[in-house]
């Protein structure tokens, strides 16, 4: 039976590991999108083994990174990253197959609860 989530309701916690697909460039974290309906996607995984079937259908030079749970620095700069690239949404485990992602979320408000949980001012 599948999983099902109500929408807008990450089921990965953003405060834990997260893999990306990203290149080594220097000075700037260069990151992949993915493109869905129009919409720019950032693709977070929750898992290295679910973000690497992703190496055999990127552009060369992409690898699967980590941002550990205890740099909270690093996941803001990470969802800024995405944001500066243009996206709009976060993808959760998106399949290579077709780019659909286990569950989507606006990135605006991911990125300010991550902003709000560095500067101590977090609302729950």
């Amino acid at each position: 039976m599948a999983e099902t989530y109500p929408e807008g309701v990450l089921t990965v916690d953003l405060e834990r590991d997260l893999y990306y697909l990203g290149r080594a460039v220097p000075e700037v974290l260069d990151v992949l999108l993915l493109r869905r309906d129009g919409t720019a996607i950032a693709p977070v995984f929750s898992s290295h083994e679910k973000a690497d079937p992703w190496l055999g259908v990127v552009p060369d030079g992409f690898s699967v990174l980590r941002v550990g749970a205890q740099d909270p620095r690093a996941r803001v700069e990470l969802l800024a990253a995405f944001e500066a690239a243009g996206a709009k949404r976060l993808g959760l485990d998106p399949r290579p197959e077709d780019g659909a992602p286990r569950q989507e979320t606006e990135l605006g408000p991911e990125l300010a609860y991550l902003r709000s949980l560095r500067n101590a001012t977090a609302c729950f």
